[in-house]
């Protein structure tokens, strides 16, 4: 029967494996392993493993769940070492291979690639209670291989779980073996058949945390007036369109909380979390993630920078460059005028003479705009230079006015944090909402960069989105949430009749890197959706649902401040228009003027002052 048994094994793998797989065989040491080795040794593979994990234990305190425990970390080392595994196990004890689902289950020993063939006498009754009850065997790659011997003969028929099918879930017996006839495949179900390919219009649990633009329920006049609810959505819309292609419907779980959510998940309660998260080191331990969705969006809101009061404005107009060339050339007119004034008296021509301090007043009331006094010498070579520089104070005046006007209406603004680094620059605090502090907080906790422990020792938690952005504004906080959930927020209720607001928020994300959706860890059906993702992404879906779906949340949440602030909103632009409203300067506009009058005055002050002081002890 052993003998038979290898034969069997050999066909089915010979039929249903790719060349040059593995073997891993796993036995409960009532069946020979060496002879089982020796027989199925001749395949053609790039190698085979033999484990053994006997029901009695040698060690009294060592349980046969520790121990198939042990096996199985041994021989996942070994299937990750290989491209392409099949795993073989021996055993006709129910209970020996309820553990080893376990066992597999836990030390993660299958995925959807690899395969998992059980060889037992366990007749159906017990194999479709194993088939029904153990995820190992029935969501994955498994396929049972039941032998009997009846009068002398030796049997074998082939069995595999189907989760999904037009007649719901069931046992399908896909090929019979025996020594006179071989391998004989029953129907068109092929051996280890793709199980999710087709979910039959199966109802899907999914466990959803809903926020906008991402998952949301909108109120809809339906044509007969009355209200219904809809959920709609980008992760919504991705979803619904993935469901038409695998052929199933969609069951939302009511949500309790972001950790609840996540629990549903873990133990499989759930098929998938249908909202995108960050890919985190620690969330892998627990969870799969689809292919990603799109760059990691968790960003920040601030108070926009208020504009301080400075007295620069004046000089803002002109680059430094050209300060600088201003300033030379304020001190080569006045020397090149008396050089040329003093070479004429040397030649003995007949010129006005001029002071130094009458030369200098010249070129500078010139270049403020006023009239030549005409103290100045006549000559021509003098015409000639106080015409070129006429010309030119001409052109710096209008262009510096030009500037000027522009850059009192426009001041020039602080800068203001747009990445984690100029934000922790910044040393302000750090608000969140609490369903941040599971997948987040304590990833930034555990991550090894110094810029998120930083980030850790400045936050602290507020209670709703609404308390933090108010703190943003009242006391310069930084909030971090989801980008676009901030833009809309913001918008909806801390966005002015006039479109202004005094948040922003950041361009760069808190946490670089990309984002998906959550499946159960080792889900053999994240091919599938990976599939259909990267479809979506080819033909350039997701981006272009992301902004559809922002827009009309933008406009859902202006036609819900209602029609009477619609019309105010109207009337105030129609009355602006008609007004003329101007915006009126202020004196964080006007400062440097006022600066640079004030400065005058004291300095006028004082040389009058003086001029008294040297009057009256001249006398």
């Amino acid at each position: 029967m052993l003998t038979g048994m290898s034969e069997a094994v050999r066909l089915v793998h010979d039929a249903s494996s790719l060349p040059h797989c593995s073997l891993i065989l796993l036995t409960d040491g009532n069946t020979s392993h060496h002879t089982l080795y020796q027989d199925l040794g001749a395949l053609e593979m790039t190698g085979v493993g033999v484990l053994e994990a006997q029901p009695a234990a040698p060690v009294a305190n060592l349980t046969l769940q520790q121990r198939l425990s042990k096996v199985v970390s041994q021989a996942r080392r070994l299937r990750q070492l290989a491209w392409c595994v099949t795993v073989v196990v021996v055993s006709d004890d129910p209970a020996y291979l309820s553990a080893f689902a376990e066992a597999s289950d836990v030390g993660r020993l299958l995925k959807w690639t690899n395969r998992l063939l059980v060889v037992t006498k366990l007749l159906l009754p017990d194999l479709q209670h194993l088939l029904r009850h153990h995820w190992a065997f029935s969501m994955m790659n498994t396929m049972f291989l039941s032998m009997e011997e009846a009068t002398g003969v030796l049997r074998g028929n082939v069995y595999t779980h189907l989760p999904y099918s037009p007649r719901g879930a069931r046992t399908a017996r896909v090929a019979t073996w025996s020594e006179a006839r071989g391998l004989t495949l029953l129907s068109h179900v092929s051996l280890y058949p793709e199980k999710f390919a087709n979910f039959y219009g199966a109802s899907l649990n999914m466990s959803v945390w809903p926020f906008s633009p991402y998952w949301m329920e909108v109120e809809e006049t339906a044509p007969n007036g009355t209200k219904v609810s809809k959920l709609t959505g980008r992760a919504y819309i991705i979803l619904e369109t993935i469901a038409q292609n695998l052929n199933f419907s969609i069951n939302v779980l009511p949500p309790n909380n972001l950790p609840d959510v996540m629990l549903k998940i873990e133990k499989r309660v759930a098929f998938m979390m249908p909202m995108k998260l960050a890919i985190f080191p620690h969330l892998l331990e627990k969870y799969d993630y689809t292919f990603i969705i799109e760059e990691a969006t968790l960003g920040f809101a601030m108070a926009k920078p208020k504009l301080k009061p400075r007295w620069q404005s004046l000089y803002y107009p002109m680059t430094d460059e050209v300060w600088a060339s201003l300033l030379t050339l304020l001190l080569l007119m006045p020397a090149a005028l008396l050089m040329i004034m003093s070479g004429e008296e040397h030649h003995g021509a007949s010129v006005r003479r001029a002071g130094p301090v009458m030369v200098v007043q010249e070129i500078f009331k010139t270049l403020l705009g006023q009239n030549l006094s005409g103290r100045l010498p006549r000559g021509t070579s003098i015409r000639l230079i106080m015409g070129t520089w006429l010309v030119f104070a001409f052109i710096m005046g209008a262009a510096y006015r030009g500037n000027l006007t522009a850059f009192l209406t426009v001041p020039k603004y602080p800068t203001r944090p747009e990445d984690l680094h100029q934000l922790l620059v910044t040393r302000a605090r750090v608000t969140m909402p609490p369903d941040l502090r599971v997948n987040f907080y304590e990833g930034f906790k555990k991550s090894n960069s110094s810029a998120m422990q930083t980030l850790v020792k400045l936050v602290s938690f507020v209670p709703s989105h609404d308390v933090g952005l108010k703190q943003a504004i009242i006391m310069n906080e930084a909030y971090i949430y989801e980008s676009l959930f901030l833009k809309l927020v913001i918008a909806k209720n801390f966005t002015e009749r006039d479109g202004s607001t005094p948040l922003y928020v950041a361009r760069e994300p808190v946490v670089p890197g990309y984002s998906a959706w959550i499946i159960p860890r080792d889900a053999p059906y994240k091919h599938g959706l990976d599939r259909c993702i990267l479809a979506l992404h080819e033909a350039g879906l997701i981006r272009r649902w992301s902004q559809v779906v922002l827009d009309e949340a933008r406009q859902r949440d202006l036609s819900q401040q209602g029609r009477v602030k619609v019309e105010e909103a109207d009337q105030t632009l129609r009355e602006e228009k008609l007004g003329g409203k101007i915006q009126a300067l202020t004196i964080v506009h006007l400062q440097g003027p006022l600066f640079l009058f004030l400065m005058g005055l004291m300095v006028s002050v004082l040389s009058f002052l003086l001029e008294l002081f040297l009057r009256q002890h001249s006398q």
